[in-house]
This record gives structure tokens, sequence and C-alpha cells, in this order.
């Protein structure tokens, strides 16, 4: 059904994490294709959720505020496609949070005696994400009747139809939406914030050498994680400075969008972002269409 993925799509998609959107995505002969019928039938618990537990007692209680539509080519409409996106995001809070605090404590510890340990417990934790938001889809889907692979076809099908950088963008707001589950204890003046940026940009300039070698050896399959394995380093050394968490930056900062210094910071710690990215091999030309802008 349709044209084939383009490679940076593919990418793009591996990039984030979507698990199977690439081996799902087939061409399919109009004789071929599966009724409505058949695309709306309930499929078995198995297909959904690949846990130890598999009780439908165990199955989150989702309000029904989702519209499920098909359009004629068997595929979801893409407000559709949104609404599910953002149900995702509020099924996986909770877990989200309880695994960010746990890997916090845990890595924190490890960086003042093992940095390689520190970095693969980053590594670990990206992954971890990965999968509460994965499993958040699958229960949801379930709960809808949609099956997990028509979902995954759909959003491939409709970002060959023009919506790819839409749905691109969105898949991206879910993984930094969802820090926002986190609750913030603090709240941060201008002063402080500014001090906070200017020392982030200070961090990226100035990148500790060992973890320059760290980040060296990490296999190119995962080299797209490298960006959020450095916010993750970067946020650590900024804790251990200031005892101010992500959370607490991000809602601050949201009282702070009129503030021209703010903007220039944030400019400056993009522009280090990018030269630290550089210095580890990655050329931002080589970054898939959109990335720059996810960075």
């Amino acid at each position: 059904m349709g044209s084939a993925i383009s490679k940076n799509k593919a990418v793009v998609l591996a990039s984030l994490g979507i698990v199977g959107f690439g081996a799902y995505y087939m061409q399919k002969d109009s004789k071929q294709k599966l009724s409505l019928e058949k695309l709306l039938s309930k499929h078995d618990l198995d297909q959904y959720l690949e846990t130890n537990d598999r009780s439908i007692d165990q199955k989150i209680d989702v309000s029904y505020d989702i519209e499920i539509k098909y359009s004629e080519d068997h595929c979801l409409e893409a407000s559709c496609i949104v609404d599910i996106y953002a149900k995702q995001l509020e099924m996986a809070g909770d877990d989200f949070v309880k695994l960010s605090k746990q890997n916090r404590v845990q890595r924190r510890r490890l960086r003042k005696s093992n940095l390689q340990i520190y970095v693969d417990s980053i590594v670990q934790f990206i992954i971890d994400v990965e999968d509460v938001l994965d499993q958040a889809l699958k229960r949801l889907l379930y709960q809808l009747d949609v099956p997990k692979e028509i979902f995954e076809e759909s959003v491939l099908v409709r970002m060959d139809q023009g919506y790819f950088q839409q749905l691109y963008m969105l898949q991206a707001s879910v993984k930094q939406k969802i820090k926002e589950k986190i609750e913030s204890t603090k709240k941060l003046n201008l002063k402080q914030m500014k001090d906070i940026i200017q020392f982030n940009v200070h961090i990226l300039k100035n990148f500790p050498q060992e973890f320059h070698v760290i980040l060296h050896r990490i296999p190119s399959e995962n080299v797209m994680l490298v960006p959020t394995i450095i916010n993750i380093i970067v946020q650590d050394i900024i804790y251990a400075k200031f005892g101010v968490e992500e959370e607490d930056q991000i809602t601050s900062l949201k009282n702070m969008q009129g503030d021209q210094e703010i903007h220039n910071l944030l400019n400056k710690v993009e522009i280090e972002m990018s030269g630290l990215l550089k210095e580890q091999g990655i050329r931002l030309n080589d970054i898939p269409e959109s990335l720059e802008n996810f960075i």
C-alpha cells in the first residue's frame, strides 16, 4: 500500500525508537487489502502486551474520548493519530516519573565511581523510557481495538501523504513533554535561570574529555542517542552544582519567554550542542530531515 518509505524517514523513526515502524511498512495489492471489519476485530491480548502479566484485569481504564476513524485507504485519519499520541503520553506518565527518579539516584552515585557504567546506565534509561512509552501505546491500542501494526502503518502512510513534519514533531514532543510529568519542586527567578543556562553553555563548551572518550565508543547504530545522553550528563552536572532538576528549569522557563537574554542564552546552548555533536563525529548534514529542530 503506497510507496516505499524513504531512507531518511526510516532513520528518523529508528532514532525516535518507534518500535517496528519500518519493519511493518510494506506494499499491498488492492485485492489483498483487509476488510474494515477485520481491521477493527479484537486481536489476542498477547499481540499487544509482551509482558509476564497479561491479565485483562491489569488494563488501565481509558476514557473513550478518542473517536477511531479510518479513511478509504483503511488507515487511521491523521487527527485520530494525534489523539492517540496525546493519550499515550497521559498513560505513560506515572511509570515515567517512577523510572526517572529511580534512575537519577542510581546513576548519580555511579558518576562519582565509574563513568563508563554511569553512561551505560543512561543508555539503559533511554531504552527503558522507550519501553514505557511502547507499553502504554500497546495498552491503549488494545483498549481501542486498534491493531498496533495498523496504527504504525497508518503513521507511515500519513507521513508519505504530507504529514511527515507534523507527525515527526508530534513524536518528538511526546518525549519532551513527558518530562513535564515530573512535578517541579523549586521555583527559579530570572537571575537563577540565567545562571543555570550560562553554566549549561559552559559545560557544553568544556565538555569533560573522559565523556568524549566514552561517547566515541557508542556503536554507530546508537549514534542518535548521543544528544539525549549529553543532555542527561549536563543535567546531572547542573544538579550537582545548583540542586535544580530539569523539570524545575522547564517550569520556570515558561514564565520567562519574553526575556531576550534568556532567548540569547538558549541559542548559545543550541550552538554549543551542535559543535559538541560535530566533535563526536555527528555532522548536521548527516542528521535526517527535521531532526535539527528537535536537537
